[in-house]
Formats: structure tokens, sequence, C-alpha cells
């Protein structure tokens, strides 16, 4: 393969890896204009400091579920 068509070849592949891109930049839609707003905070609309939480630390090759969300699966009221 000559010099001259490698570098053609890498000016075809970056002029459509570049064409696509722009392509992209034009369809794809726009973040929303206002950013989403909690009335109480994001913290107090996720279940606040005492929420539930699920580890996904692998204990045996099962999910290992924390103390709180166990018994909250078994119905136990915090």
């Amino acid at each position: 393969m000559s010099p001259g068509r490698a570098a053609l070849l890498w000016a075809g592949f970056i002029s459509a890896v570049l064409g696509l891109s722009y392509v992209v930049k034009q369809t794809y839609p726009d973040r929303p204009s206002a950013p989403k707003e909690y009335p109480d905070g994001l913290e107090t609309e996720l279940g606040g400091p005492h929420a539930l939480r699920v580890s996904n630390q692998p204990a045996q090759g099962k999910m290992m579920l924390t103390a709180t969300s166990q018994a909250w699966k078994a119905g136990d009221k915090l």
C-alpha cells in the first residue's frame, strides 16, 4: 500500500468520525432548560438520612442486603 493511499484511508476514517459526531450533535436533544427541583430537597425525596440502602458487595456469590433493608423486607418499621 502506498503512503498516499494510506493517508487517503485515514482522511476518510477521520472525516467519517467527525461527520457522525456532527450529525449526532445536531440531532441529539438538548438538556432541559431548567434543572429538576424537589420541594423538600433531593435527600428528602430519596428517603432522608435514614433511607434504606442495599449493598452491591457480593457475599458468597449473592447480593447482600444491609440490616436496615433486611428489616424492611421482613415488614418491620424503622
